[in-house]
């Protein structure tokens, strides 16, 4: 059962283009994220996220927005981060990794915008 609704799964998300996709994760990060990023305005309460994709490894920006509390206790750059942001901790938002992929998948669009 579970192999059947995996392969459903992959045979779904293959019918939906990448940028529907990015789209979605566009939608997650304004309602989720624009409190805290931006993409190329600057620095709000977190760091601009432009040009995230090619500084940071997918494994890196996933753990990150699923569970910044971790990170921000054992990663070196993350720590660096916190710092930088005057301490102020990433809020652990709740994501799915869907809506994680989702959200990777429109960074990704937009820094291949020049």
């Amino acid at each position: 059962m579970k192999n059947i609704l995996l392969r459903f799964l992959v045979l779904g998300v293959s019918f939906f283009s990448l940028d529907t996709f990015a789209q979605a994760g566009k939608a997650i990060f304004d309602s989720k994220c624009v409190t805290c990023h931006t993409l190329g305005k600057g620095k709000l309460i977190g760091p601009d996220l432009k040009g995230v994709t090619q500084r940071r490894k997918a494994d890196w920006i996933k753990k990150m927005i699923k569970d910044p509390e971790t990170m921000l206790k054992t990663d070196e750059t993350a720590k660096k981060l916190l710092q930088e942001y005057n301490n102020i901790p990433m809020i652990n938002m709740g994501l799915k990794d869907n809506e994680i992929n989702a959200i990777l998948a429109y960074l990704k669009s937009e820094d291949k915008k020049k």
